[in-house]
């Protein structure tokens, strides 16, 4: 049976709901809920800067009619969870601009066997910022964005016990977009095991993963492999052996990526049951040193500490192909206080994030006044009337392209929640980085934001929030100009439950960017949301 949402233009989206239908025979011989909501929304959203521009902004009334369904599923052996919700959107500023939209997620896991292995799937439909070097903040208002699918389905084993753990799995996805943009196919496999409490006299660490996907007739693959093998003295000293293989090939280009191979040994060090320390003196291969320019041999070091159920920490520093790198993990939780920082280096490919030069662009400017840059017309129309206007200058802005060379992400995440008995304050910090290895060329893209959310009665609540972005693209790229972009977005949202099932939402918006190209412009919303439940 198959469920047909109607997509953006002529685009049809077909949803296969088989697993479904498997799980409502299992419901039949295990316990099982069904919980099935379906709902429907409109919402009137007013803005007076519906094309984000700095000079000849234009206000739009947006009306947007949805309707969705809700399902949840639980049993012993497997569970399901899906939202879908297709949205008419009508611009009063320009009717053509109409459209639908489909927003959709879903997962669901079902164990096939007792002893550890499960499928896993899921899909989502998203709509994403068409550039996010021309806005990146883009949503149904603006219009500028683009439908994103990602659809998923494996295989995850996982098995603890006290001789060994285990924790695997194979993952099959496919992503496409609407402009084809970050579009790509293909096989994800992670493995993980270590030995378990019962270990008398040897202990292991194993950790692989195998990345293999392709884009039309671009292909690339990539694999990292750690093994640590150790021997349990009556100490609290243990020595052991470590190797490490990293490598990519395909025929996407990969001159910057040579791979790394090393061998070492160390000692680990576990003072408490809790608390592990691993240091490793490793030798680099011989073909490694002459292919790599930085070749010498290197200390590595990790340390896991969990001194409670509330506290972890997980710290790692070594090296790959592109030098040296680090991983960190910390979680906290007292009563009321949470507290979450990670740092991780992955590598990726056929993303949707790479930029480049696009065709360039007239400004002309009022000859009376060409100091008045908010009367400059950019790339004027074949029928604007520039008799009072002069050539001023041109401009080039940065347009997505697809991604055929391997992006190494450094991303850090900081997090700090407090609950209250009434209210939620989260204060969130992040960066990201992104580097194209072959053209060593990099964006950053930061974001500092701080919400207070308050149950204010019974029946209403108070959200604000306030974010700010800092993006740039271009770094030490000598053929482009950097671009700067600065976001600040500050949103209060009063939310009033009328009844059990239905609930309405006021919310008001500013939001402020600043750029060195042509993209500075302020916009203010203000809209009214009503939602009834069934």
């Amino acid at each position: 049976m198959d469920i047909t949402v109607m997509g953006t233009g002529t685009k049809i989206k077909t949803i296969t709901l088989s697993s479904l239908l498997y799980l409502s025979t299992l419901s039949v011989v295990h316990a099982a809920t069904w919980q099935i909501t379906p709902r429907i929304s409109g919402n009137e959203v007013y803005s007076d800067n519906i094309n984000t521009v700095n000079n000849q902004e234009d206000d739009s009334l947006v009306s947007l009619l949805s309707t969705g369904l809700e399902l949840g599923y639980s049993a012993a052996v497997s569970s399901f969870s899906a939202d879908y919700q297709l949205t008419r959107a009508w611009y009063s500023h320009d009717h053509e601009l109409d459209n639908n939209f489909n927003e959709l997620t879903a997962n669901g896991k079902l164990q096939l066997f007792a002893d550890g292995l499960s499928l896993t799937f899921g899909s989502s439909i998203s709509n994403i910022s068409q550039s996010n070097s021309q806005n990146a903040n883009a949503d149904i208002i603006s219009g500028d964005t683009v439908e994103y699918t990602n659809n998923f389905a494996g295989l995850q084993y996982q098995n603890s016990n006290n001789s060994f753990n285990v924790d695997s799995q194979i993952v099959f996805s496919k992503a496409e977009a609407e402009d084809d943009i970050g579009e790509r196919e293909g096989y994800n496999a992670a493995f993980t095991s270590t030995n378990g409490n019962n270990s008398r006299y040897i202990f292991w660490g194993i950790y692989g993963q195998y990345d293999d996907y392709d884009n039309d007739q671009q292909t690339g693959r990539f694999y990292s492999f750690e093994a640590k093998l150790g021997y349990i003295s009556h100490y609290k000293i243990n020595p052991f052996i470590r190797y490490y293989d990293e490598d990519t090939s395909g025929n996407i280009s990969t001159n910057n990526v040579q791979g790394s191979s090393s061998i070492g040994a160390g000692f680990r060090w576990q003072a408490i049951n809790s608390l592990v320390l691993d240091v490793t003196y490793n030798w680099l291969d011989e073909q490694e040193e002459l292919e790599q320019q930085d070749n010498d041999d290197y200390l590595s070091a990790s340390i896991s500490w969990a001194p409670s159920d509330r506290t972890k920490l997980s710290a790692r520093v070594y090296k790959r192909f592109f030098g040296d790198a680090y991983e960190f993990n910390l979680s906290h939780r007292l009563k009321r206080l949470s507290t979450k920082v990670i740092y991780t280096e992955k590598l990726d490919l056929f993303d949707r994030f790479e930029l480049e030069q696009g065709v360039p662009q007239e400004i002309w400017c009022l000859a009376a006044s060409p100091e008045d840059t908010d009367s400059c017309i950019i790339q004027p129309g074949a029928n604007t009337n520039l008799g009072d206007y002069f050539l001023a200058a041109s401009t080039t802005s940065l347009v997505p392209v697809e991604t055929n060379e391997f992006t190494l992400n450094k991303s850090l995440l900081a997090s700090l929640s407090f609950t209250g008995n009434r209210s939620t304050i989260t204060v969130t910090a992040s960066r990201t980085r992104r580097e194209n290895l072959e053209i060593e060329d990099y964006d950053t893209y930061d974001l500092l934001s701080m919400s207070l959310s308050r149950q204010t009665s019974r029946t209403t609540a108070l959200d604000i929030k306030m974010s700010l972005n800092k993006n740039l693209f271009d770094n030490d790229n000598p053929l482009t100009l950097m671009q700067r972009d600065y976001y600040r977005t500050y949103s209060i949202r009063f939310l009033h439950s009328l009844t059990q099932k239905l609930n309405l939402t006021y919310a008001v918006q500013h939001l402020n960017r600043n750029s060195n190209r042509q993209y500075t412009y302020e916009e203010n919303r203000a809209s009214i949301k009503l939602v009834k439940e069934f």
